[in-house]
């Protein structure tokens, strides 16, 4: 079973030592992947936004606060791993200059943002030839327009495209697009999903990776 680097949940961008920007993603899309992952017998690291949910089983979890801070992990363990994974809902924007004291109240406060890093794109020109490389696209308008965009500049394998209704909910309404313009329905429950992403992953990895013999690696699908 190939190695998986999962990264979920939602970053923070501190504006002060007290509030900060983040969104409503709970990790549980991150934590079912991992899960499945692990119960195929992958060696995993999970780096996860530190309110996100936590996968149960034996694998190495990285907590990160930023964008930044999710950036350093994935650098760290990019090529420990075959399987790339970029489940994490990475916000897109930090402040400019983060106060060193509370701000106080005002009648009006204007905010400067500054762009992240694009965690998945970096991964996707630094990856090596055998590795796989898996993003998702949560999307309102232009679902599919969106997604293909987000596809090409990520240089991913392929894409999860899903709406704002998967938010909070034990269920998705994903789909995979790959890159020749293809797609494919995937199951309503994120578990179930889980379960499809990471063997189409895997299957991936299958036609590009070797053993040392010659013979192709194969994993058993759940």
């Amino acid at each position: 079973m190939p190695s998986c680097l999962i990264t979920s949940g939602a970053t923070k961008e501190y504006l002060d030592p007290i509030r900060y920007i983040t969104n409503a993603s709970t990790g549980a899309m991150g934590a079912a992947l991992a899960a499945v992952a692990l119960k195929k017998g992958a060696n995993v690291t999970f780096i996860t936004g530190v309110d996100g949910i936590v996968p149960v089983g034996k694998c190495k979890v990285i907590k990160v606060v930023s964008a930044k801070d999710m950036l350093g992990a994935v650098k760290e363990n990019l090529n420990k791993h075959d399987v790339l994974i970029f489940a994490a809902a990475v916000g897109d924007w930090a402040v400019q200059k983060q106060s060193k004291l509370k701000i106080k109240k005002k009648a009006q406060m204007a905010l400067k943002l500054v762009e992240n890093p694009d965690i998945s794109a970096y991964a996707g020109a630094k990856k090596n030839a055998s590795q796989v490389s898996v993003c998702f696209a949560l999307e309102t308008n232009n679902f599919m327009q969106n997604a293909r965009k987000k596809l090409k500049n990520k240089n991913a394998d392929f894409i999860v495209l899903n709406t704002a209704s998967t938010i909070g909910s034990k269920n998705t309404d994903a789909k995979i697009i790959y890159p020749d313009g293809s797609s494919k329905e995937i199951a309503s429950s994120k578990s179930a999903a889980a379960v499809q992403i990471i063997n189409e992953a895997v299957k991936l990895f299958e036609k590009r990776a070797l053993t040392p013999k010659g013979k192709r690696i194969v994993c058993e699908k759940i």
